[in-house]
């Protein structure tokens, strides 16, 4: 698997910024000051908006790092690819209005300049918005908007509402994988290792209120912690939370504070730091820890991305973010809580398929030049150094281009009780099982849930998948039969040699077994 510091993990089945202004250094709310203007984009410039999740990719590949890398721009192309910031702040924290406060922040809509010469339009921040805009924007001869970032694959709606445009539908790119799991404070916690899904159902609706029910040892009160209305992660996590709940919406109960998203102050600030728990996307704190999100990719930055504030140039120190994952085992034996995300780029069809040449004295269009081109050059960001970017900007780099395949080819592989000759397996029980496929380089779909939910894209290497179903079980005389799915995304047939293990609940009893499959590729 991908040698990430953190990112690799047991997966369970997109989505911001990082924290807000005040919050960020635990101090009172106070009115956002004038920001300075961004760059306002000319014409033929490339412009992308929406989820500040890819803020951090973007801006390095559009400018480079503080490593020294560097990006698209700075090779002196005469028209430019900008991400526009989710968030007014390149530290990634938002704005409030005047009279706001830590208990009732009063969120300020920021504006930007899409275009030199046009007026200021709401700034996209989340990657909803960002396709909401670019399906808005129907004038393709002459675009305000070039591209989407987004954390979830366009649905057939808004497939359906581009080709009514006149499109030919929606491109999609992946650029790379990010994970949300829990945070605790680093200097000490009442947290246990790690929690289940499961766990933060009850923890969230407080139910199991004391960290003695749940596999720590203090009886101090759980301080559970999640962003506020309208913010990525919030929605996320909530959705995960209802899916480890039978499908059934939670209630958050009355111990559950509001902090700002990705705000590690919303930890390490409280008055009782060792009790908080709060999701945290595991790229932004890679960038507050200087860590690369590939280390096979990047190296870990000298020094984490964020830097205080208050000091005047050249002052600012890098802050620390001052929490850590709770990344370890569960006390009730199943995975613990991870959300790992693909970081999308989408556009119109119809620029993928344009013969204007971009750039003065090219060939290639500006899609083909930056994101993707089947069978020709290497585009920017699947290029040596846009990987090294996205890395450092703490992202796992995790290319693909082409339509998300919404498809799966079965794989029957023989199951519990049998010996494959590597070890024998005692019968399991149905739905407590794990699985972990080792496969290729090239990104594979795998579905541990077959006809249940949409594939989720991941990148060869160790895939770790999480609880199998029952479902997925079937019998086939005295054998029981494990299904299940994968795509290739690549550009065709091929064979793939994979190594599946299976594990019960106490990882005691484990089935490996070597398997050669064809799969049909999707482009």
């Amino acid at each position: 698997m991908r040698n990430r510091t953190r990112l690799s993990r047991s997966r369970m089945a997109a989505s911001i910024a990082l924290a807000t202004v005040a919050f960020s250094l635990g101090v009172p709310l106070a009115a956002a000051p004038p920001a300075r203007a961004d760059y306002a984009p000319q014409a033929n410039d490339v412009v992308g908006v929406g989820s500040g999740l890819l803020q951090p990719l973007l801006d390095f590949g559009d400018d480079g790092d503080p490593e020294g890398d560097t990006g698209y721009n700075t090779a002196g192309n005469l028209y430019k690819v900008v991400g526009i910031d989710a968030t007014a702040d390149a530290n990634g924290r938002a704005a409030y209005l005047n009279n706001s406060t830590t208990a009732s922040p009063l969120p300020l809509d920021p504006t930007v300049v899409l275009r030199g010469g046009t007026y200021p339009v709401e700034r996209p921040a989340t990657g909803a918005a960002g396709i909401a805009a670019l399906l808005a924007d129907t004038s393709p001869a002459d675009p305000l908007i070039n591209f989407a970032m987004t954390t979830s694959p366009p649905t057939a709606t808004q497939i359906a509402q581009a080709t009514s445009n006149g499109w030919g539908g929606l491109q999609t790119v992946g650029l790379g994988e990010e994970e949300l799991e829990m945070v605790a404070d680093q200097a000490a916690t009442n947290a246990p290792p790690g929690l289940s899904a499961q766990q933060l159902v009850q923890i969230y609706q407080c139910q199991d209120t004391q960290w003695t029910q749940v596999g720590g040892t203090s009886a101090n009160t759980i301080i559970p912690a999640i962003p506020p209305p309208g913010s990525e992660t919030r929605s996320t996590f909530l959705n995960d939370l209802q899916a480890a709940n039978g499908g059934t919406p939670i209630t958050l109960g009355a111990c559950v504070i509001t902090v700002a998203e990705n705000d590690p102050t919303g930890v390490t600030g409280n008055a009782d730091p060792a009790d908080v728990i709060e999701p945290f996307d595991t790229s932004l704190l890679n960038l507050w820890n200087g860590t690369s999100g590939d280390t096979d990719v990047g190296s870990d930055p000298d020094t984490g991305y964020f830097h205080d504030p208050t000091a005047a140039y050249p002052d600012g120190a890098s802050l620390s973010a001052g929490v850590v994952q709770l990344d370890g085992a569960p006390s009730d034996d199943t995975p613990d809580y991870v959300d790992i995300r693909s970081l999308y780029v989408v556009y119109r069809s119809t620029d993928q398929d344009s013969t204007t040449p971009w750039q003065p004295g090219g060939t290639l269009n500006w899609a083909q030049t930056l994101f993707c081109d089947p069978g020709g050059p290497t585009p920017f960001f699947a290029s040596a150094a846009g990987q090294i970017l996205i890395a450092e900007a703490g992202i796992a780099p995790a290319y693909f281009c082409g339509a998300a395949p919404t498809t799966c080819t079965p794989l029957n592989i023989m199951g519990p009780g049998q010996d494959k000759g590597v070890v024998k397996v005692n019968p399991m029980s149905k739905g407590i099982e794990t699985w972990q496929a080792t496969c290729g380089t090239p990104p594979y779909i795998w579905n541990p849930n077959p006809g249940v939910g949409n594939p989720v894209c991941m990148s060869g290497g160790v895939v770790v998948g999480g609880v199998i179903p029952a479902s997925a079980w079937t019998q086939t005389g005295t054998n029981q039969n494990l299904n299940l799915s994968m795509v290739n995304n690549g550009p065709a047939t091929e064979n793939l040699t994979c190594t599946l293990v299976v594990k019960d609940n106490s990882g005691n009893n484990s089935l490996s077994r070597q398997i050669t499959v064809v799969v049909v590729g999707t482009k």
